[in-house]
């Protein structure tokens, strides 16, 4: 996976040493990039890939983007959204969550299986 300030992508590597772009829902379409912002409408809950809804919407909510630039900073502690805190910890865990779920779609299966190919050095098999 690479989380990407503005986009983020994951490919799936195959014991074959091929690999597989994950394709993401964007608008009427798929991509193999992942828009890394949210929309928060007032009342509704927030949502991933939302440029279009931002763009499109009458009464305007929250877009956040450009997470990851705030990892390194310890100035960025929580933001208030119509109300609700949210922690940098919160906002990443939405994206993260949404990357995770259309992968799993895509491959068909639950819980990607990441056993199969340890970390370097490590003592699992």
């Amino acid at each position: 996976m690479d989380f990407g300030t503005t986009n983020s992508s994951i490919a799936i590597a195959h014991e074959d040493r091929s690999s597989e772009a994950i394709f993401f829902q964007a608008g009427a379409g798929k991509t193999n990039t992942y828009r890394s912002v949210l929309y928060f409408e007032p009342k509704a809950p927030a949502s991933t890939g939302p440029i279009e809804r931002y763009l499109a919407a009458d009464e305007k909510g929250r877009l956040i983007q450009s997470l990851k630039s705030f990892l390194a900073s310890r100035l960025f502690t929580s933001t208030n959204v119509f109300g609700r805190q949210y922690t940098l910890e919160d906002l990443i865990t939405i994206i993260l969550r949404d990357l995770r779920v259309q992968a799993e779609t895509q491959l068909g299966r639950s819980g990607l299986e990441h056993e199969k190919y340890p970390a370097e050095g490590s003592s699992h098999p």
